[in-house]
């Protein structure tokens, strides 16, 4: 985890728990295991059947917002595929099927070898959602002129 993100375990970060090396010599090799919370499943194997609803798709986008707003940039959802980074947990206890479709479950980013610091200074939770207002004429997200936050919404819609 780069250096320049904040503390975001257990928010929208997974929690990892360690790592996990085994020697099985001739046979396999090492094996280096990262043991992480359970996260559910990848917003790319959900967005096909019923859980494609309206309020996932702006709890996946929010979700992405507050990585912005704690100061940092994905780097790895270059492609619509990509949204496979943004994890569900469709399994969370006490979740309704109603809540599952209502954009209650927890969401979480995983993969973060290709983030960085955005162009704005860290700002802390967004208290005012910003998702819904991307501009599709400028490609730009109104409120910070972020183009990331565009291609998001993009993606989504």
């Amino acid at each position: 985890m780069p250096n320049f993100i904040p503390d975001i375990r257990g928010r929208i970060r997974t929690v990892r728990y360690g790592l996990w090396l085994m020697e099985r010599g001739d046979w396999a090799g090492n094996v280096i295991c990262s043991i992480t919370q359970w996260c559910g499943k990848s917003w790319n194997e959900l967005s096909r059947p019923y859980m494609n609803t309206e309020a996932n798709k702006i709890l996946v986008g929010r979700t992405m917002e507050l990585l912005h707003d704690y100061g940092a940039i994905h780097g790895g959802i270059i492609y619509p595929a990509d949204l496979r980074h943004l994890i569900l947990d469709v399994d969370a206890p006490g979740l309704s099927r109603a809540d599952l479709l209502n954009g209650k479950a927890p969401c979480y980013v995983v993969d973060f070898g290709d983030a960085r610091a955005t162009c704005l200074q860290s700002q802390g939770p967004c208290s005012t959602p910003r998702f819904a207002l991307v501009s599709k004429a400028s490609g730009m997200c109104r409120t910070c002129g972020c183009a990331r936050l565009a291609q998001i919404h993009e993606y989504l819609t």
